[in-house]
């Protein structure tokens, strides 16, 4: 899993991760996949039928932003345990040594593999929407996200010999609202080679609308770049705002061509209330994507904080015709008028989140955080 876009960051926080991964791979394919009962997924590529005209103060052309690591605070201390993606523990090398995979083929060793780590009762993973670890983490305290996951059986794969990469799959747009942040979410799986034309595909997901086999293939740096996207949306959720600075920082920093990481960035750069900053990082994504419509969210809320309502109301059309049939914008929408006591308007925006996407909303059951309080609001004695 890994975090593309943020929403609007009016209110209280809000955070979106907006992904947009298409990954290809040419020659014959296969695929392996696994069922989980808790399975929920992130990160998904949102294509739309047509491009639209974005105003022409959104496609000025902007130099990339010139920020530092220590923008809001003058340190903070790295974790250990989440610099290293990518490193191969003792444990994980003494694992695949214990499955006797010398005299196997490649196929054969991938699925020893796979059935060793999902299949055995005695090692069963746990997946965890919003539990991205390492390589080694995942591996120790078996549980993760797709990305952690993925990253994982990359390492393990290498280290029997085998050609493994990150591959982004080509998937329909999942959300998730959750106190009133937005967040749209892609799928990231593996990539097993046999040979040069011949690979499989690996993957923890299997949805039939989830075209696993289809989608582009990225390199380690993009991985990491991931990894730390999704370090700084978990870090944002939990309104932790410099850390998600300091890790959003260092995701742009080994992949700056990728949009909603700037997006993301903008977003935190915005709640710290570096406006200017934020502006930019915002119209430096849409340069780079001109179809990363979730930028326009942010920018949207971004005006009117800054007294510029005309561009506010602008970008607003654009914003209903992107996400106005969108249950979960909706959602989040009702979680923020909560925060704000307005139940009227969220009484409106549950009746049109559940219109769209029926009991997506249970009025008995919303939960919203506000400062250090959970707030949980019965509504089923208003009328709806």
């Amino acid at each position: 899993m890994f975090v593309q876009g943020i929403d609007e960051f009016l209110l209280e926080e809000e955070v979106g991760c907006f992904l947009n991964y298409s990954l290809w791979v040419t020659g014959n394919v296969e695929g392996i996949n696994m069922r989980y009962s808790n399975f929920g997924i992130l990160f998904f590529s949102f294509i739309l039928s047509a491009c639209v005209s974005l105003p022409e103060y959104l496609t000025v052309d902007v130099e990339k932003p010139k920020l530092t690591e220590t923008l809001m605070v003058e340190e903070i201390a790295e974790q250990e345990s989440k610099t290293d993606f990518l490193r191969i523990s003792p444990e994980m090398k003494s694992f695949i040594a214990s499955l006797n995979l010398k005299r196997l083929s490649d196929t054969e060793k991938i699925n020893k593999i796979y059935d060793s780590l999902f299949n055995d009762h005695g090692y069963k993973i746990d997946y965890q929407m919003f539990g991205t670890l390492s390589a080694a983490e995942a591996f120790k305290q078996k549980r993760g996200n797709c990305l952690a996951l993925t990253a994982m059986m990359v390492v393990l794969g290498r280290e029997a010999g085998l050609k493994a990469k990150f591959q982004i799959a080509n998937t329909r747009p999942v959300w998730h609202s959750e106190n009133g942040i937005f967040t749209k979410m892609n799928h990231v799986n593996t990539v097993m080679y046999r040979g040069k034309t011949m690979s499989v595909v690996v993957d923890f997901y299997d949805k039939f609308y989830y075209q696993k086999n289809q989608g582009k293939v990225i390199s380690d740096d993009q991985a990491i770049a991931l990894y730390y996207n999704n370090l700084g949306s978990e870090a944002f959720l939990r309104r932790d705002i410099e850390t998600a600075y300091y890790w959003y920082y260092k995701s742009v920093n080994m992949d700056s061509e990728t949009a909603y990481l700037w997006t993301n960035l903008g977003v935190a750069l915005t709640n710290a209330e570096h406006f200017e900053l934020a502006e930019q990082a915002y119209l430096y994504a849409l340069k780079l994507d001109r179809r990363e419509y979730g930028v326009l969210l942010n920018l949207r809320s971004l005006y009117s904080t800054t007294q510029r309502p005309e561009h506010a109301a602008e970008l607003t059309e654009l914003i209903d015709t992107f996400f106005g049939d969108n249950a979960h914008y909706m959602k989040s929408l009702a979680e923020r008028a909560l925060m704000e006591g307005d139940l009227e308007l969220a009484i409106k925006y549950i009746n049109k989140a559940n219109k769209a996407e029926p009991n997506l909303i249970d009025p008995s059951s919303i939960y919203v955080q506000k400062g250090d309080n959970l707030l949980h609001y019965n509504l089923a004695q208003h009328k709806f």
